[in-house]
This record gives structure tokens, sequence and C-alpha cells, in this order.
């Protein structure tokens, strides 16, 4: 299966581009708490499968009692249907948060490259 191009000024300049940027910080936020062996903070559940689905958290989404979704596209769902505007298809779904880790990814390479401590170390 390819991957549906990912137009990423859509997904942060669009309709539900403020969730979008608000995901990315919370991602990096989650991923400094992983990485200090600290649980992520208590956010919505919205919130916390759409960093999960951003971060490949299996283990969140389909484990944990408080979401145990079937697959990525049922989380995805879940997320989607609160948006302001909701996401259509999977193909869509697929690209906002394709979007969302990418730019997670450049800022980690980013933060890394320039050595700047990480700037959401505090979790």
């Amino acid at each position: 299966m390819t991957s549906p191009h990912v137009n990423a000024a859509a997904v942060f300049d669009g309709p539900n581009g403020t969730f979008a940027t608000e995901t990315v910080k919370r991602a990096l936020y989650a991923h400094a708490c992983e990485s200090a062996d600290r649980a992520w903070p208590a956010w919505s559940r919205r919130e916390a499968v759409a960093v999960a689905i951003v971060l490949m958290s299996r283990e969140v989404l389909l484990h944990d009692e408080d979401m145990r979704f079937r697959t990525l596209p049922d989380a995805a769902r879940f997320v989607s249907d609160s948006l302001l505007h909701p996401l259509g298809t999977d193909d869509d779904m697929r690209a906002f948060f394709a979007a969302i880790r990418a730019q997670v990814d450049a800022e980690r390479f980013d933060f890394a490259w320039e050595g700047q401590p990480r700037q959401y170390s505090n979790c």
C-alpha cells in the first residue's frame, strides 16, 4: 500500500491546524516522558489517542484498558469524529496523522542537530 501524499500546509494551516499543532507539542512532550521512564500527562482521551497514533504507540491504543481500539484507523476515526472539521476517508486520516508525525520527527531532528536541550523534558 502506498502512502497518500501529505500536504503539511493543508494540515497545519487548515481548519484543524490548531489541533495538529497542539498534537505535535503533546507528542514531543510524551516522547520526552517516555525517554525519562515517566507516564504521559493526563490529557483528554482524544488528545491521548492522537498522540498514541502519531507515536505509533500500539501498546496504548490496543492494550490500555481505556482505549482498546482494534486498529489504527478505528483510533483515527475516534479522533476525527471529534474535530472541528472531521476528516473524510481513511486516506485523509492517514495523511493528517502522517503530516503531524513528520513534523514531530523534524523537530526532534532539529533539536538533536543543533544540540539544544530537550524543549519538552520537564514531564
